[in-house]
């Protein structure tokens, strides 16, 4: 049957007279393309409910190992962890902090979530480990996303374990309350997954609210900590060389607003403070930071070993990673390499 013979209607005399009216039958069919369609749209669906169990999957064997870290160590607060808890129960008391105490560089983002998690579930070491906790999961989701839209989704499903399933020393790191390097790579990697996203644009996506959100993003990245320059300059280098014309205004334009508003803590504490955090970058490294090769020289030795998981956070590594790498091999990023935690 061809498809205009298909689109008739066919006549049908009612059995009740010669002269009565026709009955119509209709014929409905489907275009040649309609089942492709529902097919393709079919196999979406199946492919993006699969990718939500994997990462619902991943966020739970993240949770568990991390749950069993603190859970081993008794939900252990450190003298730098017990800055935040502090700082924290002054903000019940109607203290309204914003950068760290003594601090003119470091965002008091922890001591108020900690306040949120105290008001919730009361005082606690457990409420008070919940927010890094959080943020360590939520940093998996920010990495898995920015590294699909950069490299596609095998690099995601990688990246996003390395992060998950990190070396005991990061992973202890991510879970400290104390100043926000987590949050900060949180934001950071929310700015520039959205500059990519303005860069190379998909139709139906509005510039508007994408470039108020890249800058929302990068503005309370800043306020973190000043490392956010890491994430802001390619953010920026992206746009800047990706878009042109009226684009770029519209974008610029929405995306100052959003970090001006997202950077608004930062603002008011240097106003306040006649720019104690600018007069803390510009005034370059003092003391034994001063010294670049010693730095280096303790980054070779001690951080880079254990930041990839060749040696323990309590071990010592004086050849620094090319030694641990020949003498040694690497510690499993996983439960079972962390030495045992007493309570």
């Amino acid at each position: 049957m061809s498809e205009e013979s298909s689109s008739t209607l066919a006549k049908e005399p009612r059995s009740g007279g010669r002269h009565a009216p026709p009955r119509t039958v209709g014929i409905v069919m489907r275009k040649p393309g309609d089942q492709g369609r529902n097919v393709g749209s079919a196999d979406a669906r199946g492919r993006r409910w699969a990718i939500g169990v994997g990462v619902a999957a991943l966020i739970a064997a993240a949770l568990a190992l991390r749950l069993s870290l603190l859970v081993r160590s008794g939900w252990l607060l450190e003298g730098d962890d017990a800055l935040s808890t502090l700082m924290a129960l002054n903000i019940l008391s109607g203290d309204r902090p914003i950068m760290l105490k003594n601090q003119t560089y470091a965002a008091a983002w922890e001591p108020y979530a900690m306040a949120v998690s105290y008001t919730l579930f009361g005082i606690s070491r457990v409420a008070a480990k919940l927010p890094a906790l959080l943020g360590s999961l939520a940093l998996i989701g920010t990495t898995w996303l920015l590294a699909r839209e950069v490299a596609g989704r095998a690099a995601a499903w990688f990246a996003a374990a390395l992060i998950a399933f990190s070396p005991a020393y990061v992973l202890v790191l991510s879970l400290k309350p104390w100043a926000p390097y987590t949050e900060v790579m949180l934001f950071g990697s929310l700015a520039l997954l959205t500059a990519v996203r303005l860069a190379w644009p998909k139709p139906r996506r509005h510039d508007g609210r994408v470039s108020l959100g890249c800058g929302l993003a990068g503005g309370l990245a800043l306020w973190m900590h000043p490392l956010a320059v890491w994430y802001l300059c390619p953010a920026a280098l992206t746009l800047l060389v990706r878009v042109r014309g009226r684009r770029r205004l519209l974008m610029l334009g929405w995306g100052l607003a959003g970090f001006a508003f997202g950077a608004l803590p930062i603002w008011l504490f240097n106003w306040q403070t006649g720019g104690a955090t600018v007069r803390f970058v510009l005034g370059g490294t003092q003391g034994q930071t001063a010294d670049r090769a010693a730095v280096f020289g303790a980054w070779w030795s001690n951080d880079l070993p254990r930041g990839a998981g060749l040696s323990h956070s309590s071990g010592h590594s004086s050849g620094g990673a090319a030694s641990a790498c020949g003498r040694s091999t690497p510690c499993l990023p996983c439960w079972c390499s962390f030495p045992p935690c007493s309570s």
